[in-house]
């Protein structure tokens, strides 16, 4: 691969060439050829530097190029067919070269060419025999005033989308008669022309292509909506070329007489019934002298008679290759079956270039200005479009109704209203079979083939939000007409028709289960409408409540990591069962569930400061025995958001309900400490730590030990080397007992509080700190160690480091929801921005600074930060109209200053224009 950085942009020629019949020449004379395709590269580079071509990459046996100007780009054609054809080749090996031009946009992604005109120049040549170059209209209409051209005529190209017009450029001195082209014109058959193009999906169209010319029998499984027929026909188009009697379509939606099989495949291939044969006999004896690919689509509801059809085919016709499409496999020897995969979807946190490049995107880009042709996708719709396209699981008949919408929505519009797809997808092709026009129809088609038993399974499994495992399920389906063994083979029959995707567990190898989300919503209102959805979410509450309770002892011993882990892929379900309890109300299924969570250094954990304060709002939930537990860390969660007030309020409820029953104090002494350490109380929150960790020395118990450590050490700031001792010892209690989320916690607060002298040993807490957050997928942890590495790099003198820190910081802040110790970056920010000649926006950000500031945050070096500092921010202070700045800084909101301070990092760091006011 080339660079394409200083390749052309905008509209180029495309050249693509290739050898014709090199896989025979390879397997024939494989040591020739690799002399020979020496030569022909040699050959083919030199014509392209030549005319100021630039070589994209090699092929296999071709190349391609691009040309700013048209007409270099047929001259290095000539100049190398001409060279081709008076070489010497080794051994009487001659290649014959094909090639094809084409004018198009010219669009990089990931350092190569790639887009519509791409592909369509690839195609172009590909109908090309050896030693013949041909080009699009666009192309001959800018050379045609020096080149001789033959009209060679409109041409349909393997895409099966639109007809190109195609010229021959005549080489002088070289024969200028050819064999017809080889597009689709040129086969017989019945390919159908597609109306819109076909989006995405290069890499598993290639891996089909070659599994066709390699087996008898290849079906297409898949939702319906996924894709499959079209797939199907292009694949078909792929390798046409491979039958010399064509590829046929067989339509069998439009059957519903099921001894119809045979006459609907013989009115496809315009086969007669032959005097004294039956029909099926015909066509075998019409098919038994063929070689033809046959594209037999929508089998699933007569799915016996065409199994059998498709048996009598391959038994009978060995040259003779089918292609079916279906919700489920033929169940035939030999067949081989490819579950089409829905279109690749963005990820959460996509940036523009990468949701441009995804599939899904990409068709809903096409479809939607197709709709509307004012439609772009730009920097202010694309993450929507992203959204949508994720909601809508990447299936194309699902993307493709919803970009018919853009005629009078939005695409904000359209997210909002997802949860009515069933209305909003209802306007698709009237030229499009019936269950395809609508999403609830196509759906409908797929339901109606289920019988009553796999009907009420889909129905239950609309509970599960995201994947399941297989006991999960059977504690939904398991019932008085349904038994375990049932339960799963019910189960494995809705994986088989393609409404439950199974999908490997990559933790433990067993199997996930899940519904997409179209699929998901039209169960659930079945599931309504049996009257069923309470019973079942019930017990769908019941044993992911019991999941909890097994998982969290395990969140606080040596297997932790393992353990959480785990219980992040029920994250979605936990989620679903609290909304239910809010719901219902249950306070006892929402206390149960959380009540294991209550574990901070952990995603689980995060996730459930915000569970614990749902559950304690739920009527009853104060009179439970695990109340006190769920409102104190409910407390913690207000603490870390800065909203003391509630923070306060939940302690003070958890401490009157744990005086009540007499349940355990360590939950009550940890919000109780936090809070006074963000309260700017060290003295409270040292009272109340000595208090938790003389209790955790009591009963012995490293875990609680191992936290209550930290908030004790954290009221010693202003007495480092007290500090210090107690985070050696949580460390030493942590690594011996395994505990990995206070080793992440005690690590960078370490780290931080060691003197200047100590770097070394402060740089290696920190490595082991960020490898223990990673694993543990503690992102508090990682905020920690940025914190602690832009504070040594102040310390240190290294100003640009800081700054970078800074905004790393308080963009993690922002993302954790970890405000009560916002004021770090900004005050790091504002001391760097002053001492490098930026006095005014070292204001706004330290008067930002000072507004939300507290006292010293635990796990966070500030009081260091703000003595190595303390002259910068007096000088800060009193420079003229200081006032005015804080109130500025003082005014915007953490995300507007957080992004304010990166505009001033960017400037400074990259040169990039100052940013203005904030």
């Amino acid at each position: 691969m080339r660079n394409v950085r200083d390749a052309p942009s905008g509209t180029v020629t495309f050249l693509f060439t290739d050898i014709e019949g090199s896989t025979r020449r390879w397997e024939e004379r494989p040591a020739e050829m690799r002399v020979a395709l020496a030569v022909h590269d040699e050959i083919l580079h030199d014509a392209i530097e030549m005319h100021g071509g630039h070589l994209v990459k090699n092929t296999g046996d071709g190349a391609f190029a691009v040309f700013t100007d048209a007409h270099d780009g047929v001259d290095a054609a000539l100049a190398a067919q001409v060279a081709l054809a008076t070489a010497e080749w080794p051994g009487g090996v001659g290649l014959r070269v094909r090639m094809g031009l084409h004018l198009g946009a010219a669009t990089v992604q990931d350092g190569d060419y790639v887009g519509t005109d791409v592909n369509r120049t690839a195609r172009l040549m590909s109908v090309a025999h050896g030693g013949q170059i041909v080009c699009s209209r666009p192309v001959r209409d800018l050379v045609s005033d020096r080149f001789a051209l033959v009209d060679l005529g409109e041409h349909r190209l393997r895409d099966l989308y639109s007809s190109v017009h195609v010229f021959q450029v005549d080489v002088p001195g070289s024969e200028s008669a050819f064999p017809p082209l080889r597009s689709l014109d040129a086969r017989p058959g019945n390919l159908p022309r597609q109306i819109t193009t076909f989006v995405g999906r290069e890499t598993l169209i290639a891996s089909l292509a070659r599994l066709v010319l390699d087996c008898p029998v290849l079906t297409l499984t898949g939702v319906g909506g996924v894709g499959k027929t079209r797939l199907a026909l292009q694949v078909a188009a792929e390798v046409v070329a491979d039958f010399p009697d064509g590829a046929w379509v067989c339509e069998f939606a439009p059957v519903t007489d099921r001894g119809a099989v045979w006459d609907a495949l013989a009115t496809s291939l315009r086969v007669q019934v032959l005097p004294g044969r039956t029909l099926e006999e015909s066509v075998l004896e019409f098919l038994a002298a063929k070689q033809l690919l046959l594209v037999l689509d929508n089998c699933e509801h007569l799915l016996q008679q065409i199994s059998g059809q498709v048996d009598a085919i391959t038994q009978r016709c060995e040259r003779v290759t089918v292609i079916a499409t279906s919700r489920e496999g033929l169940g035939l020897a030999g067949e081989r079956i490819v579950a089409v995969p829905t279109l690749t979807i963005p990820a959460h946190e996509a940036d523009i270039e990468t949701l441009l490049a995804t599939d899904a995107v990409r068709l809903f880009s096409d479809r939607a200005n197709a709709a509307n042709a004012d439609f772009r996708l730009s920097d202010h719709n694309a993450s929507t479009v992203g959204v949508l396209c994720r909601r809508l699981d990447g299936i194309p008949l699902a993307i493709e109704l919803a970009a018919a919408r853009v005629r009078s929505l939005a695409p904000e519009d359209l997210v909002a209203r997802l949860d009515q797809r069933f209305k909003l997808l209802s306007r698709g092709s009237r030229s499009a079979l019936e269950h395809h026009q609508t999403l609830r129809s196509t759906i409908d088609w797929s339901y109606d083939l289920l019988d009553p038993a796999e009907r009420h399974a889909l129905d239950r499994l609309s509970v599960f939000a995201g994947s399941c495992d297989l006991t999960a399920a059977e504690s939904v389906l398991v019932s008085d007409d349904l038994d375990v063994l049932d339960a799963a083979d019910v189960l494995g029959q809705l994986v088989d028709k393609s409404l439950v995707v199974a999908e490997a567990d990559e933790l433990d190898g067993g199997v996930r289960y899940r519904l997409l989300e179209s699929i998901r919503q039209y169960a659930a209102e079945r599931l309504a409408v049996d009257g069923e959805t309470a019973a079942v979410r019930r017990r769908h509450a019941d044993h992911y409540v019991g999941v909890a309770e097994t998982v969290g002892p395990h969140l606080r011993n040596g297997d932790q990591i393992e353990w959480a882990h785990a219980a992040l892929r029920d994250l979605d379900n936990f989620r679903a069962v609290l909304e239910w309890s809010a719901d219902e109300p249950s306070s006892d299924h929402a206390l149960r569930l959380v009540a294991p969570f209550t574990v901070t250094g952990m995603a689980i954990g995060v996730a459930a400061l915000d569970w614990a304060e749902v559950a304690s709002a739920i009527p009853g939930a104060a009179d439970h025995p695990l109340y006190p537990e769920v409102a104190a860390f409910a407390s913690l969660g207000a603490t870390f958001a800065a909203d003391f007030e509630r923070a306060e309020a939940r302690v003070v409820a958890a401490e009157r309900t744990q005086a009540a029953l007499g349940t355990p104090v360590s939950p009550v002494l940890t919000a109780r400490a936090v809070l006074a350490i963000f309260q700017g109380d060290p003295e409270r929150a040292r009272r109340y730590s000595e208090e938790w960790v003389e209790i955790a020395r009591a009963a012995a118990d490293p875990y609680e030990l191992s936290h209550a450590l930290l908030p004790l050490a954290g009221t010693h700031h202003a007495e480092p080397d007290i500090a210090i001792i107690l985070l050696e010892e949580a460390i030493e209690v942590s690594r011996s007992g395994h505990i990995a989320n206070s080793l992440s916690i005690a690590l960078p607060f370490l780290a931080g509080l060691l003197p200047k002298e100590d770097s070394v040993r402060a740089l290696t807490l920190l490595d082991e700190a960020i490898e223990v957050s990673t694993r543990l997928g503690d992102r508090w942890g990682v905020s920690l160690v940025t914190s602690a590495k832009g504070s040594m790099a102040y310390q240190h003198g290294d100003r640009e480091t800081t700054l970078s820190s800074a905004v790393e910081m308080a963009e993690q802040r922002i993302e954790i929801g970890e405000l009560s110790s916002m004021s770090l970056p900004f005050y790091l920010g504002g001391l760097v921005l002053y001492e490098l000649g930026c006095p005014e926006p070292a204001g706004v950000l330290i008067g930002k600074a000072d507004a939300i500031v507290h006292t010293n945050v635990m796990g966070e070096p500030l009081t260091s930060v703000l003595q190595h500092g303390e002259i910068t921010l007096l000088e800060v202070r009193d420079q003229p109209g200081f006032a005015a700045l804080a109130d500025r800084g003082a005014a915007l909101g953490n995300a507007a200053a957080t992004e304010y301070l990166r505009a001033q990092s960017d400037a400074l760091l990259r040169g990039s224009p100052r940013a203005g006011d904030p």
